[in-house]
């Protein structure tokens, strides 16, 4: 009698144990289990992504996942999101940046489950922007330590002053820094090492950094990134739309505009004087018809009111830099403006000097740089048969800063003007691509 008064006790507390378990909705995914009825004891949610409260990333998009049953509805954060046969669901992108909170709620014949977590996203990008010091210029070099491109910024007269101003995550690279004319500023492409990319903004303001993150977008890539001259404005080349195009946007990355909307290759915005006004360069024919050329010239638009582009020097008249017949090479690109209107640029072609030392060998492609005292007026040459990359006024508009790619690694060197008219290159230079200053 004693044993039998035992084992009633033992099935009376797992029938109270079974009964509270089915009354909680317990089983909702490890935490959070909103209500459910007595009468719908398979209804269930389970999320896997994020698996627990407090889960630290280092991404501010992440991708919220799980399970439920097939015939239920399911909202993150207050987005619906379908549900798969087999009962999953998965939402991706979701910005986490400005929440802390992930919610999944699952609804079925009216009755409803609720799982929340909580996330914390750590930005693993941090900069030194308040160590920019005067005549500095910023570039783009391979980190040391992690291997992957950085910002650097260094005294282009003084290699010893190089120093990496920006850290970032294994796996993310860095290009296409800009130096703002105004303040202590820089704009730069983040690749995330997945296929998106992001334009980012370090400032010290008030002797404090901060980091803003003004464009970005999945499997999009950025390029040219350039400051007007008031610093207000930003110009870009993005592929967004399929191709890539010209856009601008405020500072704050605010006021997204599509400049050009050609079926060719348009990058490298350089805003003009006046900062209502871009010089760029376009792979599209010099009659500006659809379908593009295998060559690069530089065009200009005016950007508000948006106008007509048009080319910036006729590639066939007088002074302007000589294509030889079947130069399959032969480009313009990467053009800057200074603040009174001289523009220098990057001419690609078919080398004609002789091989030996740092010169590039006949047949080879040679990158030289051309100047314009204005916009209206003829390139007038400033090298010769040498491989001269992307050039960078100064905001006095009495120097450039360039890549010399003829060795074996980028040097980035730097030219003195006296008005339209260069001096000699520097000896030396810091090694180092996409200088800014």
């Amino acid at each position: 009698m004693k044993n039998q008064t035992a084992a009633s006790r033992v099935v009376l507390a797992l029938m109270m144990i079974v009964s509270a378990w089915a009354v909680s909705g317990c089983g909702g995914g490890g935490g959070g289990g909103g209500a459910s009825t007595p009468t719908d004891p398979t209804f269930f949610l389970t999320v896997d992504s994020p698996l627990y409260d407090g889960q630290t990333y280092y991404v501010d998009r992440i991708t919220v996942s799980g399970s439920t049953n097939s015939n239920a509805t399911v909202k993150v954060n207050n987005v619906a999101v379908t549900v798969a046969a087999n009962g999953t669901f998965s939402r991706a992108n979701v910005d986490i940046s400005s929440t802390s909170t992930i919610t999944v709620v699952a609804t079925r014949s009216g009755n409803t489950k609720t799982v929340a977590r909580t996330v914390n996203y750590q930005n693993p990008l941090s900069c030194n922007i308040c160590d920019i010091a005067a005549g500095d210029m910023v570039y783009i070099a391979a980190d040391p330590v992690s291997g992957y491109n950085r910002v650097f910024a260094a005294n282009p007269s003084n290699s010893a002053t190089a120093r990496r101003i920006c850290e970032d995550l294994p796996g993310r690279a860095h290009s296409y820094a800009a130096l703002s004319p105004v303040g202590k500023q820089v704009i730069f492409v983040r690749d995330d090492g997945a296929g998106n990319q992001s334009i980012a903004k370090a400032a010290c303001v008030s002797n404090v950094e901060t980091l803003t993150t003004l464009a970005s977008g999945t499997d999009v890539r950025y390029s040219g990134l350039s400051w007007s001259h008031d610093a207000a404005k930003i110009a870009y080349s993005s592929d967004a739309p399929g191709q890539y195009d010209i856009y601008t946007m405020t500072s704050t990355g605010g006021s997204v505009t599509r400049i050009t909307t050609h079926s060719a290759r348009d990058e490298a915005p350089a805003w003009q004087p006046g900062n209502n006004a871009l010089v760029y360069s376009s792979y599209r024919a010099v009659d500006g018809g659809a379908g593009s050329a295998s060559n690069s010239n530089l065009w200009k638009i005016t950007v508000n009111p948006l106008g007509a582009a048009s080319l910036l020097y006729n590639p066939s008249g007088a002074g302007a830099p000589v294509c030889d017949a079947g130069d399959g090479q032969c480009s313009a690109k990467n053009p800057d403006i200074e603040p009174n209107g001289k523009v220098i640029f990057q001419f690609d072609h078919e080398c004609a000097a002789p091989g030996g030392g740092q010169v590039p060998p006949v047949g080879d492609t040679c990158s030289d740089l051309f100047v314009m005292s204005s916009i209206s007026s003829n390139p007038a040459v400033v090298s010769s048969d040498q491989i001269y990359l992307a050039p960078k006024w100064n905001a006095a508009g009495n120097s450039i800063v360039f890549a010399d790619n003829s060795g074996l690694s980028p040097l980035i060197k730097k030219i003195n003007f006296t008005g339209s008219v260069p001096g000699v290159v520097s000896s030396t230079g810091v090694t180092g691509y996409y200088p800014d200053h």
